[in-house]
């Protein structure tokens, strides 16, 4: 009797009481507060063919590039379930996606250079001597001038103008 008190979650004395009605509502107060059994997802679930569409479709350019595990979000699949069936299509998705993100990484460097260039240039018209931190509170993105990138943009154009040898 104490096992079954135990595993419904209720007291002995409430059992032997035969009041049904207090015993009724004990019970389904348990069943409200029990937690739902988390979901697993099967590797039956994936629905192939959208998701080799999708893939095909990433990889065409038809869609924005992106990586494997967005790919997996995106059709409301678990990690690595793409991977596990479909291993050279994320492969190649992988090494597109690298090249993008180099790719977009490169035009905001070009972006950010050509910006320090340009407020060097504006500062100096100005008359105003356009030091790394005048030139840094013109941007629109300071921690440029952070950047070897943006400093090396910095001194060439100084240099153009003659203020630095």
């Amino acid at each position: 009797m104490l096992e079954l008190c135990y595993v419904l979650d209720i007291s002995p004395l409430l059992l032997m009481t035969n009041n049904l009605e207090a015993l009724k509502e004990a019970l389904h107060a348990r069943e409200i507060h029990r937690h739902p059994q988390p979901r697993h997802l099967s590797l039956h679930s994936v629905d192939r063919e959208q998701a080799l569409a999708l893939i095909q479709a990433v990889l065409d350019g038809r869609e924005t590039p992106m990586g494997v595990r967005q790919l997996e979000r995106r059709l409301g699949l678990g990690a690595r379930i793409l991977i596990y069936h479909f291993p050279q299509e994320c492969a190649l998705v992988t090494t597109q996606y690298r090249a993008y993100r180099a790719e977009q990484a490169k035009k905001r460097r070009e972006q950010g250079c050509n910006e320090v260039r340009l407020a060097t240039l504006k500062l100096h018209v100005e008359g105003t001597n356009p030091s790394a931190n005048q030139v840094a509170s013109k941007l629109s993105d300071p921690g440029v001038m952070r950047t070897r990138e943006g400093l090396a943009a910095w001194h060439a154009t100084r240099r153009e103008l003659g203020l630095e040898i």
